[in-house]
């Protein structure tokens, strides 16, 4: 492709994580953010585990030491403290799922002698239901108030 036609890649930085940071009161939190294609998302890494899903498009996961296709029939299970980084390949609706890990834990709530297999990402396949219970997920930044639940 021409120069002159190829897409201008941007890099942003992640939108501030903390912000979304789930406590054992709102131990799942999510987020949305659009993305044009060829657009970079910084690496970055928090405490706490994350499922990454595009609604729609494509992206490309980068994290540990490997990296993933993302469509919008997938997620990526990516555990605390794992860099990671985006890429989009497709106009994207990248939608986060920030999930609690109690220290020293990791896994979506399972037994301490399943957690080895959670501590590496992994590719999860997103069914009609999971995709439309992370749609309506509230997407609110910020602490718990009050009687929120």
């Amino acid at each position: 492709m021409p120069a002159a036609t190829r897409p201008r890649r941007a890099s942003v930085p992640p939108i501030d994580p903390l912000a979304y940071a789930p406590t054992l009161e709102r131990p799942l939190r999510a987020k949305l953010r659009r993305l044009r294609a060829a657009t970079r998302v910084e690496p970055h890494s928090h405490p706490w585990a994350q499922v990454a899903m595009s609604a729609t498009g494509v992206i490309r996961m980068s994290a540990g030491r490997s990296t993933y296709i993302v469509p919008p029939s997938r997620a990526l299970w990516i555990p605390p403290n794992v860099e990671h980084r985006v890429t989009v390949v497709d106009d994207a609706e990248l939608r986060a799922i920030y999930i609690h890990q109690d220290a020293g834990r990791c896994g979506p709530g399972v037994p301490p002698a399943d957690e080895p297999r959670w501590r590496d990402c992994r590719v999860l396949e997103v069914s009609p239901l999971l995709r439309e219970l992370v749609l309506h997920l509230p997407l609110a930044a910020g602490v718990l108030i009050a009687g929120e639940r």
